[in-house]
């Protein structure tokens, strides 16, 4: 496939009209053919139009609700892929709007949509959590850039292609959540959504219009009470999601093989 003729999708809330300029200009760059998506906006609804969320389980088993910014994030990219079921698109790249390319980007998207494999979902990450030895590298795109699979619950969804099956899956895992969307996308154990990594990704959130991981109330952990029952719920949710994670990886080690040695000569 050209990248010229994928199809992409930029995610812009209405009222930010300076984002939408300036990615228009970084857009330009590159041949990707992109449509504005208009975001939902989250601060204009109450819980109960966000249809799967379970609050009380997040609640539970993380300590907070979810912002309604992340719910509204979330229901702006269910959207797509909902749209991608009902339109048939086989294959979408989805971008937010605080981002920030190099110009190696296009031509690892180019590569990526050439691999003679299938793949659900990849997701362009910059973390440093992807640099040890849980992670799974299949394929060497360019440049010492992979497409891997790893165990680990990392955020980020601000860049990902994604294919009408992964569409299909994210849409059923969507049903009953309790994850900001980006880690619903690590929830590979529960319909085996193929869910993979590109790192480094060549894209990055702008630090001046992303969010500031430093600070934002979304990364600040709750403060645990002993003689709560979130201190054990979380204990026990923990230990299930590790043990999920990691017994998912392990049950893909000798499919990663096979591939990986039908791969190497191919780049």
């Amino acid at each position: 496939m050209q990248v010229s003729k994928l199809t992409t999708y930029v995610i812009n809330l209405k009222k930010d009209i300076e984002k939408k300029k300036k990615m228009q200009v970084k857009l330009a760059d590159f041949s990707f053919k992109y449509t504005f998506f208009d975001a939902v906006y989250g601060n204009d609804f109450d819980y109960r139009f966000f249809k799967g969320y379970n609050d009380y389980l997040r609640k539970l088993f993380l300590g907070r609700s979810l912002f309604k910014s992340e719910l509204g994030s979330y229901e702006s990219h269910k959207k797509i892929w909902q749209m991608m079921i009902d339109k048939k698109i086989k294959i979408a790249l989805i971008l937010e709007d605080d981002i920030i390319f190099e110009k190696k980007f296009e031509a690892i998207v180019l590569k990526i949509l050439d691999l003679n494999f299938d793949w659900e979902l990849i997701r362009f990450l910059n973390t440093n959590k992807l640099k040890n030895f849980s992670t799974r590298p299949l394929v060497n795109i360019i440049d010492n850039v992979y497409v891997s699979r790893t165990p680990k619950m990392i955020a980020g969804g601000h860049a990902y292609l994604l294919t009408i099956n992964g569409a299909k899956k994210l849409i059923d895992l969507s049903k009953n959540h309790y994850h900001h969307f980006d880690l619903v996308m690590c929830e590979s154990w529960k319909n085996n959504l193929d869910s993979l990594v590109c790192y480094p990704g060549k894209v990055y959130q702008d630090p001046i219009l992303g969010v500031d991981q430093t600070n934002h109330p979304r990364f600040i952990k709750p403060k645990k009470n002993f003689f709560t029952i979130y201190t054990f719920s979380r204990l026990i949710f923990k230990f299930y999601e590790s043990f999920s994670k990691w017994s998912h990886f392990l049950s893909k080690f000798y499919l990663d093989y096979k591939l990986k040695k039908s791969l190497k000569n191919k780049f």
